[in-house]
């Protein structure tokens, strides 16, 4: 399709809206505008407050100066301390007191420039007073103010004290509060060295005189400057009414610094404080300005600025409604397609007009295009979706189509293997017994077959979950090599085990889908050795951290068989696969083993690998990573050589028994050869041989069976009975549901199938819990079912039940049921 050339030119409107919003600039400028103003006329105030503070600082310097000197001349006056320190002339001279009184005098008149000074004091410690200035008569004194003074004095340890603003220690004076320095002195008489006697040197100021010399400070409108002593009184202020008041102190706390400006809340506005502290005294001289008017021009700016940011929006609105018009209305017709499109709504003949020249024009047409495009492609998808849902569907057929053949197929056989193992148990001749030992045998390989495929179906369909749990790597290989130990003697070949020192023993994993792997690599050697030997070794190939953690595990089965050809190495590892697939091939098998192997493999993320030469035999490597358990590491055992039963010697459970009980019940991550298994215990402890039931095991039990085949309701009920148990059956869920309710306290232990008519084993045991929350009592409820996925245990759980059975059931499994049952069953009723 040819597309016309636009005629109009939408960039330029758009380059025109640009222009128009260079508001942008402007704000910035104004903004930093007044920023910038208002920065340098506070660093003029700044300045500004500090020179003049600086030099009225100095003005308090000099006057603390010219008082310390007044009272040095004072101390250094022979007179003077001749008759301070001769202490007979207190009482009995009033001469000479009066001579002292004139001296002090005159040492006043040759002082420079003492402004404003009102009278000075000086005090004796043995009581003498002597008084110059106003009044003339100085013996009405407020003695608590002069002890006051005297004390602080003191503390200052011989330096000029400016107590600030206080009531005059002469109450006679005109002058009702004063400014007041005070000094504490040692004198020493001139002419007796020994003869020492302490003063107090008051000097009193002028309050107004010191307002005179603050006043003429040049102040802005509303502003104000003040004069604070070590106390906290105001010496000075601009309002006068206030001097003599205590300044706030939250206010004073901010100024921690000799010097300095900041702006602050006072009085309902912004204030700008500049503060200065004299060095000799200790006061504290302020200014304070009213930030507004500092910043009055800068304020006008901004509004200047404001107005005409203000009239640029008027503009750009007008330009923006324009270009709305022409630009973002088509826009928004074209994103309403889109939402449509999105939401599923859109009719797929819909297209956009094609009537502007412009490059929304253009746009239309190349959106009408992409709906084209998009119809096609969408036909594709849908035709791939329904292949996708088809494919999907015949998954979950398969994966049901293998859950209820994996039912179907461990009915029977536990049926099969439960009568073979009670006909083993009676009178037989030989020929009789090695007929049935066959078929039970053959049984266990079928239950074995169908426990891979299922597994497999399960790792490839990402049903197939890991349980860590804790366990003891040593004691499974163990066990492990002594289940295997007869198939090996029964070929005559040697069946070794090595644990590197190296390997922790104790560590945290899968430890059931770990002997899987291993049980199924040696299983392989022995079956393609004839003479010689086969080794496991285990050793680390990455260590944990120091500080624990995962490791990885090295394991090796090596054999001294047949070896597997070059060209084959790769195709044992698929589905259905053997070195030897020829119609003449000498071993069995169905080529599931190393298969199932290479994914258990996959799952604890690890790799499985062969090294072989045909005639030379064949070593497999697997590596897994596991954790370590925080616990210390048991020494590892070297070259262990497993025991060679005598083949005399027939095992409680063969090997071969043990092996398939192991991976029937692997699919579920259950430990079936354990049998038992609390719902709440942790999974996945590993190859156990099933132990005979416990010595301690109750007998003479009421039991109710649920189940629904015959076969399998005659198999339990033998086994049961044999022990001296009495075994009720109920075909489904509704009879046993019914016999509870009838009598709660009959049964001992419930033994309940999953998968029933009428009513299932789920169902069933949720009916019977209800009931027990009315009747107060509680029985046993064991699942006994075929289906081994790991799901059921939680749905199990769920309903109520106390313990998971995998079928088939073996008769050592059944009765560790019975011995692990609570110390004080129920009693058993009579039979009705």
């Amino acid at each position: 399709m040819t597309l016309r050339r636009p005629r109009l030119n939408i960039t330029g409107t758009f380059l025109l809206f640009l222009v128009s919003a260079s508001i942008i600039p402007l704000v910035i400028v104004g903004v930093r505008s007044y920023d910038s103003s208002r920065r340098a006329i506070r660093d003029q105030a700044h300045r500004a407050a500090q020179d003049t503070l600086a030099e009225r600082t100095r003005y308090l310097d000099l006057l603390s100066e010219r008082t310390e000197a007044l009272i040095a001349n004072i101390a250094d006056s022979l007179d003077i301390r001749r008759a301070l320190t001769t202490s007979d002339m207190v009482s009995t001279d009033a001469y000479h007191h009066l001579v002292t009184q004139t001296q002090i005098g005159e040492v006043l008149g040759y002082t420079l420039n003492l402004r404003d000074q009102v009278s000075i004091d000086i005090f004796t410690a043995d009581g003498a007073h002597y008084h110059v200035g106003d009044p003339l008569d100085g013996e009405q004194l407020r003695p608590q103010v002069a002890a006051r003074l005297f004390e602080e004095a003191d503390q200052h340890h011989g330096g000029l004290y400016w107590a600030g603003i206080e009531a005059n220690v002469n109450r006679g004076s005109r002058h009702d509060q004063v400014i007041v320095a005070a000094r504490a002195l040692e004198l020493v008489h001139p002419d007796l060295p020994d003869q020492r006697v302490r003063v107090h040197i008051v000097v009193n100021y002028d309050v107004s005189g010191f307002r005179r010399h603050f006043a003429d400070t040049y102040l802005a409108p509303d502003a104000y400057t003040a004069v604070v002593d070590g106390k906290g009184r105001l010496l000075f202020h601009t309002d006068q009414a206030k001097t003599g008041q205590r300044m706030d102190q939250s206010f004073l706390r901010q100024l921690s610094k000799p010097a300095g400006t900041f702006v602050t809340p006072l009085d309902g506005r912004e204030m700008f404080v500049g503060y200065d502290r004299s060095r000799k005294t200790g006061w504290l001289l302020a200014s304070f300005t009213p930030v507004a008017y500092l910043e009055a021009e800068s304020i006008r700016l901004r509004n200047d600025t404001m107005v005409l940011i203000g009239l640029c929006l008027v503009v750009i609105t007008a330009l923006a409604w324009r270009f709305s018009h022409r630009v973002v209305t088509p826009i928004r017709r074209l994103t309403r397609v889109f939402q449509r499109l999105e939401d599923g709504s859109l009719a797929w003949d819909q297209r956009m007009p094609g009537d502007r020249n412009d490059e929304i024009g253009e746009l239309f047409t190349w959106f009408n295009l992409f709906l084209d495009n998009l119809a096609e492609k969408r036909r594709a998808e849908t035709e791939l979706l329904h292949a996708k849902e088809a494919a999907e569907a015949a998954s979950e057929a398969k994966s049901q189509f293998l859950a209820n053949m994996s039912h179907e197929l461990r009915t029977p056989l536990n049926g099969i293997m439960g009568l073979t193992e009670l006909s083993l148990t009676t009178a037989l001749s030989d020929e009789q017994r090695d007929y049935l030992t066959m078929v039970h045998a053959a049984a266990r390989n079928m239950l074995s077959l169908v426990s891979d495929l299922l597994d497999l179906s399960r790792i490839d369909t990402g049903h197939m979950a890991l349980v860590p749990a804790p366990f003891r790597l040593r004691e499974e290989l163990g066990l492990l090599v002594r289940t295997l130990a007869q198939s090996a003697a029964d070929k005559g070949l040697r069946l070794e085990r090595r644990v590197a020192d190296e390997v922790p023993d104790r560590l945290l994993g899968d430890a059931s889908r770990l002997v899987q792997i291993i049980l199924n690599l040696v299983t392989n050697a022995i079956k393609f050795t004839d003479e010689g030997e086969v080794r496991l070794t285990v050793e680390v190939s990455e260590p944990a951290p120091a500080e624990g953690g995962e490791l990885e595990l090295h394991i090796q089965v090596q054999d001294t068989g047949i070896g597997i050809a070059p060209e084959t190495r790769e195709r044992i590892f698929e589905l259905f696969s053997q070195a030897d697939m020829s119609n003449t091939r000498r071993h069995g098998g169905t080529g599931l083993g190393l298969a199932l192997c290479q994914r258990l493999v996959r799952l604890m993320n690890g790799r499985l690998w062969l090294e072989s030469e045909p005639g030379e035999g064949s070593t497999f490597h697997a590596t897994v990573r596991l954790d370590t358990e925080d616990a210390p590491r048991a020494r590892a055992t070297t070259a262990a050589h497993a025991p060679t039963p005598s083949p005399s010697v027939t095992p409680a459970l063969g090997v071969e028994a043990l092996a398939a009980e192991v991976l029937a019940g692997a699919d579920d991550g259950l430990d079936t050869a354990a049998a038992y298994q609390p719902l709440t215990a942790p999974t996945g402890a590993g190859l156990r041989p099933a132990a005979e039931a416990d010595e301690s095991a109750p007998i003479g039990l009421h039991i109710l069976l649920v189940e629904d085949t015959p076969i399998n309701q005659r198999v339990v009920t033998l086994m049961l009975e044999r022990q001296g148990h009495t075994v009720h059956v109920a075909a489904n869920g509704v009879e046993a549901v019914e016999s509870l309710r009838e009598s709660p306290t009959r049964f001992d232990l419930v033994l309940m199938d999953i998968q029933m008519p009428l009513m299932d084993g789920l169902e069933a045991t949720a009916a019977i819990r209800r009931n027990e929350r009315h009747t107060g009592t509680h029985v046993p409820i064991v699942a006994v079912t075929a289906h081994g996925h790991r799901a059921n245990r939680e749905r199990c759980l769920a309903a109520g039940m106390d313990a998971f059975l995998a079928k088939p059931v073996q008769a050592g499994t059944l009765l560790q049921v019975l011995s692990r049952l609570p110390a004080s069953p129920q009693a058993p009723a009579s039979e009705s």
